[in-house]
C-alpha cells in the first residue's frame, strides 16, 4: 500500500515525461530506513513500463559491495548491448587519478564513453530508465560509472532513479562518490520520502481492519512506530488487539521488524542499537562510545538516524520488546561480551544492582571483585518484585563469585526465602548450615533473626530459643534495625516461649534487642497483646497500621499474617475477611503458593467466626492442597482445625486420615496444637465420644492457661467443655466453668460474650435460660456469626418449650431452622427435626408437625396455616395471627388436607402427634 506518497509519484512521473521528450534526469529517493522507498520505486517501475520505457533495474547488496561492477552488470544484463556486455565481462579496471580516493578500481574514461554511447544509441529507439535500489550498497566501480552517466543525461532519453537511506555512513558515501558538483546540477532531483503521519497510519489500518479500529489504534500505533511503515505492517501482522488488551500491546512480529529495520542501516547502526538496548535507561553518548569503541560524534549521528527511522523516540526505544529482540539477534559469543562490558560500565556509574546483575547473569560472569554483593542485592530486589527465577539465578552466580563466609550464609538465607514462596521442603533443607553456625556461636545476629520464623515453623524450639539468645548477645555494625521486645518476636507463632529463653527475655523485661526489620514486627506484637491481654482498640489500630503500611513480601509476610490474626481474635472478623480476600487475590496473581496457603488457612478461620462453614471448609481444603502436609510443620494445625470444625458443623467427613497422621509431635507445643485439640474435642463431642471430647477440651484449656493466652475470642473451649460435662452428669463443674468464661479478657466483645452466655445458659435454671439465650442471640447477630446464632436460637426454642411457651418456642425454632438451612448445618437441622429428645442443650423443639409438613408438598403459606391448626388454633385465631381472612384460612386448610391425605383438623392433629412420638 502506498499511503502519503502521491507527491513523490507525481515528481517521478514528471521526470519520466521529460525523459521521453529527451530531457533526462537523475533522482534519488532519500529518507530514513524502511519507510517504503523500495515499494515506491517498484510502483514507479510499473508506471514506466506502462508508458513504454525500457526499464533496467538493479539492487545494491551489502555482501556484494566489494564486488566490482556488480550493479552495472545487473543493469546491462537485460539490455542486450553486445559491446557493453563485452566491456563489463572483461572488467578492466584502473586506479583513480586522485590517490586520495580509496577504491578497488573503476572503468577507464574510454570504457565509460563506450558504455554511454551504447546507452544513448538505444535510447533513440526507446526511453531507458535505470533503477537502483539501495544505492548505498553499490560497489565503487558501478557508482563511478553511474556518476559519469548522470552528468550526460540532460539531452538524452535516459532517467536514473535510485533509493538511498539516510544514515551517517550513507551520507558520507554519497557525498564522497557522487560528487558534490553532481548534487548541484539541475538534472539531479532528490525526492524526500518521510515516515507516515498519524492520519497516514490510520489510513493503512483502515485498509486492513475497520474504520473503528483505525480511529482507536492510529494514535497509539503511530507512537509505537513513529510512522515507519515496516513497523506498522508488523503490528498489523501481529493482529488486532482485543478490547481487553492495552493499545501498546505488540506481538513477536514487531520485534522482528525492529531488527530488520536496524539491520538495513549496516553494522555500525546495528551495534549502536544493541548498545542502547544493553544500557537501557543508563545510555548516554559517552557510555555508548565507551561500550562500542566508537567516536562520540559518530554515536550521536547513529542515534539521530535511529530516531529518524522511528525505532527510537527521545533517545529510548518505543516499546520494551525492541531491546529484547535486538539483544537476542546476534551470535552468543558477541552477546556475552556485550553483557560483560555493559555490566562493568553500569557498575562503574553506580547503576542499580538489579540492572548490573541482569548483565552478569546474561553473560554468566561472576569474575568481578564486586559481583557477589551486587548479585545478592539484586536477588533481594527480585524477590520483592516476584521475579523468583531471576533471584535464584543471581544467587547461583553469587555462590560462584565467592565472597566471605558470612556472605555465603547470607546467600543461603536468601535462597530459603525464594524457596519459601513455593517449596517449603527445599527451604527447610537449607537451614542446616546456618543452624550449625548458630550452635557454634558464630552466626551474626541479623542472620539469627532471619532463622527464627523457619525454626518455629518446624517446631525446633530449642534452636529457636538459641537464636533468641544470640539476638540479645550481639549487635554489630552490620545490623540495621530498631529496638523491639523479644516477646513480640516470639509471639509470631510459638507459645509458650522456650524455657531456656523465658527467664532472660520475659515480655516487658530488659534488655531490648536490635533486630533488622523490627519495624515490621508490630504485627507480631499486636498478636501477642491480643492473646495475652484480650482485645483492645489500640491493638486493632496497630494491626490495621501494619496491614495498611507494609507491602506484602518475604520480610513482611509473618507480620502481616500476625496482624490479620490479631484482628480475628479481636472479633473484627468483617475487617479481617476484607484484608484476607484482598491479599489472597494479590498472592494468586503473584503465584506465591506458600503465601496463598497460609492466607487461605487464615481465611478459613475467619469464615468459621462468620458462621460460613462451607467457605471455611473450602479455604482450609485449598490451603492443604497448596502445601503438602509434610511441609506445613507445626502450622498444619491451623488449616486442619478449621477444616475439622467446619466438617463437624456441616455434618460431613473431616478429611483424609493420612493428613492427621502427619501431625508433628511438636505441634502440641504451639498454639496450633491447642487449636487442633479444641477442634478434635468438638468433633468427638458431636460423635458422642464424651470422654475423648472431655480429655481433648481440657488438655486444650490447660495449654492455653499455662501459656497465658486463655482467651475466649481465640479458642472458646469452655462452651464445648460445658456440654461434655453436662452430658457426663457433672452439672456443678459445668456451672463453674461457664461462670469462669465470663471472667476472661475480651469477653465484652459481642461474639465472644454471646458464646459465653450460651455456655452459662446451658447450666442455668430453666426459667433464667430464655433471658440469657435471647441476649446471646442478639449479641451473636451483632457479631456476625450466623452458625453460633442458629445454635443459640435452637437452644432458646428448647428453653421456651420446656417452660410451656409454645408460641415463643415455635418462633425461635423457625428462625433457627432457617439459619441452619442457609448455613447447611446438617446436624443442627437433624436435631431440630428430632424435636428435643434429650441429646443435649443444643436441641430445639419445633412443632410436631414439622417433619410431616416438610414432607408434604405444601406452599409456605399452607405450611404456616397447617402448623397453627395442628397446634389447636381456631380459624379465627390463625386469621388474626397471620393477618389473612378466615376464608383464606379455610381455603388453605382444604388444600392441606388433600395434599396430606387427612380428613380434617382432628386427623391433622393425630397425624402430627404420631410424627412427634416416632421422632
Amino acid at each position: 500500500m502506498l499511503v502519503e506518497r502521491d507527491v513523490q509519484l507525481a515528481e517521478l512521473s514528471r521526470l519520466l515525461e521529460g525523459c521521453i521528450e529527451s530531457r533526462g534526469a537523475t533522482a534519488v529517493l532519500r529518507g530514513p530506513l524502511a519507510v517504503g522507498k523500495t515499494t515506491l520505486l517498484r510502483r514507479f517501475i510499473e508506471h514506466a513500463e506502462a508508458a513504454g520505457a525500457l526499464v533496467a533495474d538493479a539492487a545494491g547488496i551489502c555482501p556484494e559491495r566489494n564486488l566490482p561492477l556488480g550493479v552495472l552488470r545487473q543493469l546491462f544484463h537485460g539490455l542486450h548491448l553486445g559491446e557493453a556486455e563485452r566491456l563489463l565481462a572483461k572488467g578492466d579496471l584502473e586506479a583513480p587519478c586522485d590517490p586520495t580516493v580509496s577504491t578497488s578500481g573503476r572503468l577507464s574514461s574510454l570504457s565509460n564513453r563506450r558504455l554511454w554511447a551504447a546507452v544513448q544509441a538505444l535510447s533513440e529507439c526507446v526511453p531507458i530508465v535505470f533503477t537502483i535500489d539501495d544505492l548505498h550498497y553499490a560497489d565503487d566501480a558501478s557508482l563511478h560509472t553511474l556518476e559519469y552517466f548522470a552528468g550526460r543525461v540532460h539531452n538524452a532519453r535516459v532517467l536514473i532513479v535510485a533509493t538511498g537511506a539516510e544514515t551517517p555512513a550513507v551520507v558520507d558515501r554519497l557525498q564522497g562518490l557522487w560528487h558534490t558538483d553532481l548534487l548541484r546540477q539541475r538534472e539531479f532531483h532528490p525526492v524526500r520520502v518521510a515516515t507516515l503521519s498519524e492520519a497516514g497510519v490510520a489510513e493503512v489500518i483502515a485498509e486492513r481492519m475497520t474504520p473503528g479500529d483505525a480511529e482507536r489504534l492510529a494514535r497509539p500505533w503511530h507512537r509505537l512506530t513513529g510512522g515507519n511503515p515496516l513497523l506498522l505492517m508488523a503490528l498489523l501482522d501481529d493482529g488486532r488487539p482485543g478490547p481487553e488488551d492495552t493499545s501498546d500491546k505488540v506481538g513477536a512480529e514487531y520485534g522482528k521488524a525492529v531488527v530488520a529495520c536496524v539491520r538495513r542501516g549496516g553494522r555500525y547502526l546495528l551495534n549502536t542499537a544493541r548498545g542502547l538496548a544493553a544500557l537501557g535507561s543508563y545510555a548516554s553518548p559517552a557510555r555508548l562510545s565507551r561500550l562500542l569503541d566508537m567516536p562520540e560524534g559518530a554515536v550521536v549521528q547513529m542515534v539521530e538516524a535511529l530516531e529518524a527511522t522511528g525505532v527510537l523516540a527521545e533517545g529510548a526505544f518505543r516499546h520494551s520488546s525492541a531491546p529484547e529482540a535486538l539483544l537476542a539477534d546476534f551470535p552468543m559469543a558477541e552477546r556475552v561480551e556485550l553483557h560483560r562490558a555493559t555490566a562493568r560500565i553500569l557498575h562503574h556509574v553506580g547503576a542499580l544492582p538489579e540492572c548490573v546483575a541482569r548483565h552478569l547473569v546474561a553473560a554468566w560472569h561472576p569474575d568481578e571483585d564486586w559481583a557477589h554483593d551486587v548479585l545478592k542485592d539484586a536477588a533481594r530486589e527480585a524477590l520483592r518484585g516476584d521475579e523468583l527465577e531471576f533471584a535464584m539465578s543471581c544467587l547461583d552466580l553469587a555462590e560462584l563469585a565467592g565472597g566471605d563466609e558470612d556472605g555465603g550464609l547470607g546467600v543461603t538465607i536468601l535462597r530459603t526465602r525464594v524457596d519459601f514462596r513455593n517449596d517449603l521442603v527445599a527451604a527447610f533443607r537449607r537451614l542446616d548450615p546456618l543452624v550449625r553456625r548458630l550452635h557454634q556461636g558464630e552466626l551474626r545476629s541479623d542472620l539469627a533473626a532471619a532463622l527464627i520464623p523457619a525454626l518455629i515453623w518446624q517446631g525446633r524450639a530449642d534452636e529457636a530459643a538459641l537464636a533468641f539468645r544470640r539476638l540479645g548477645q550481639v549487635t554489630d555494625d552490620r545490623d540495621e534495625g530498631v529496638t523491639v521486645e523479644p516477646g513480640a518476636v516470639r509471639g509470631w507463632t510459638r507459645f509458650p516461649p522456650a524455657p531456656a529463653a523465658e527467664g532472660e527475655y520475659a515480655p516487658g523485661s530488659a534488655p531490648v534487642l536490635t533486630v533488622p526489620g523490627a519495624a515490621m514486627l508490630e504485627g507480631a506484637a499486636a498478636l501477642v497483646n491480643v492473646l495475652r491481654k484480650g482485645p483492645a482498640d489500640e491493638t486493632v489500630r496497630s494491626a490495621e497500621r501494619v496491614l495498611e503500611s507494609l507491602p506484602l513480601d518475604d520480610a513482611t509476610f509473618c507480620a502481616i499474617q500476625s496482624a490479620l490474626l490479631a484482628l480475628v481474635y479481636s472479633d473484627q472478623t468483617d475487617l479481617a475477611a476484607h484484608w484476607c480476600d484482598e491479599m489472597l487475590r494479590e498472592t494468586s496473581l503473584r503465584r506465591a503458593t506458600s503465601w496463598q496457603a497460609l492466607l487461605a488457612a487464615t481465611r478459613a478461620e475467619v469464615s468459621i467466626r462468620l458462621g460460613d462453614l462451607r467457605a471455611a471448609q473450602r479455604h482450609a481444603g485449598s490451603a492443604l492442597a497448596l502445601i503438602p502436609a509434610r511441609s506445613w510443620g507445626v502450622a498444619i494445625g491451623l488449616p486442619l482445625s478449621s477444616r475439622m470444625i467446619a466438617a463437624t458443623g456441616l455434618g460431613c467427613d473431616d478429611g483424609p486420615e493420612a493428613v492427621r497422621a502427619a501431625l508433628p509431635d511438636t505441634m502440641y507445643e504451639s498454639r496450633f496444637g491447642a487449636q487442633y485439640l479444641y477442634a478434635r474435642g468438638q468433633r468427638n463431642l458431636s460423635l458422642g465420644r464424651l470422654h475423648a471430647a472431655h480429655d481433648d477440651l481440657f488438655a486444650c484449656g490447660r495449654l492455653l492457661q499455662e501459656w497465658g493466652i486463655d482467651l475466649p475470642a481465640f479458642v472458646p473451649w469452655r462452651l464445648e467443655a460445658v456440654q461434655a460435662l453436662l452430658r457426663l452428669g457433672l452439672q456443678d463443674r459445668a456451672g463453674e466453668l461457664a461462670a469462669e468464661q465470663l471472667t476472661r479478657p475480651g469477653v465484652d466483645r459481642p461474639r465472644t460474650r454471646g458464646i459465653a452466655l450460651r455456655a452459662l445458659a446451658a447450666t442455668a435454671e430453666p426459667r433464667r435460660r430464655p433471658e440469657l439465650l435471647e441476649e446471646a442471640a442478639d449479641l451473636l447477630e451483632t457479631g456476625g456469626d450466623r452458625a453460633q446464632l442458629a445454635y443459640a436460637l435452637g437452644e432458646l426454642s428448647e428453653a421456651h418449650r420446656r417452660l410451656g411457651q409454645a408460641g415463643k418456642a415455635r418462633m425461635a425454632a423457625r428462625r433457627a431452622e432457617r439459619l441452619a438451612e442457609e448455613c447447611a448445618l446438617a446436624p443442627l437441622q437433624k436435631r431440630l427435626l428430632a424435636g428435643g429428645t434429650g441429646s443435649g442443650p443444643l436441641l430445639a423443639a419445633p412443632h410436631p408437625m414439622y417433619v410431616l409438613l416438610k414432607e408434604g408438598d405444601l406452599s409456605a403459606a399452607e405450611r404456616r396455616v397447617a402448623e397453627l391448626a395442628a397446634a389447636g388454633r381456631t380459624n379465627r385465631e390463625i386469621s388474626a395471627e397471620l393477618f389473612i381472612t378466615v376464608s383464606t384460612v379455610e381455603q388453605h386448610l382444604t388444600r392441606v388436607y388433600r395434599k396430606l391425605g387427612v380428613n380434617g383438623r382432628e386427623d391433622l392433629s393425630e397425624s402430627s402427634e404420631g410424627v412427634r412420638r416416632s421422632g
